[in-house]
């Protein structure tokens, strides 16, 4: 019996909980637009500054 390596193993595992979708009937969305676009944002050094100084150094990240 010959050695799988592990992303072939990875591979074997998780490709039987995909499926294959029938394109042809996916709903088709609305796009959402507010008006604002990127070119639109201001983000200053002092904003940067003013919200790091806010974080705790004694707390750590959330996992999202």
């Amino acid at each position: 019996m010959m050695k799988q390596t592990t992303a072939e193993l990875f591979n074997t595992f998780f490709s039987i909980v995909f499926t294959n979708e029938n394109m042809d009937s996916m709903p088709m969305l609305n796009p959402r637009h507010n008006g604002i676009t990127l070119s639109d944002l201001i983000i200053s050094p002092d904003m940067v500054v003013k919200n790091l100084k806010k974080l705790k150094p004694t707390k750590s990240a959330a996992p999202d």
